[in-house]
């Protein structure tokens, strides 16, 4: 499964992305997650992925992400909780959830 995590500057979602791939590993799946920040969201290439995830601080972006996305994968905006206390299994269950 492949993951995009889109936050403010990429460093707290560098911390999750490795927590996100425990997570799935402990539900079987392989993940290749990728953190990136807002202002690199226009080179984006979205071929592949499963699910992006977006950052609670950046929520206002997940209109454009969609219409990037154009149908082609998940799009998630993490609850500000489970990003904050850093709950991978939580979120993962949120990304299974979304992709199947």
């Amino acid at each position: 499964m492949k993951i995009i995590l889109i936050c403010n500057l990429g460093m707290s979602s560098g911390l999750l992305g490795e927590k996100l791939k425990e997570a799935a590993t402990k539900s079987g799946i392989e993940a290749d997650v990728e953190a990136i920040p807002m202002n690199e969201i226009e080179e984006l290439d979205l071929s592949g992925v499963d699910c992006v995830l977006i950052s609670p601080q950046v929520r206002y972006m997940k209109n454009d992400v969609e219409k990037m996305a154009n149908g082609s994968c998940a799009v998630l905006v993490m609850d500000s909780v489970e990003f904050g206390l850093m709950q991978a299994d939580k979120i993962m269950d949120r990304i299974i959830e979304a992709v199947k």
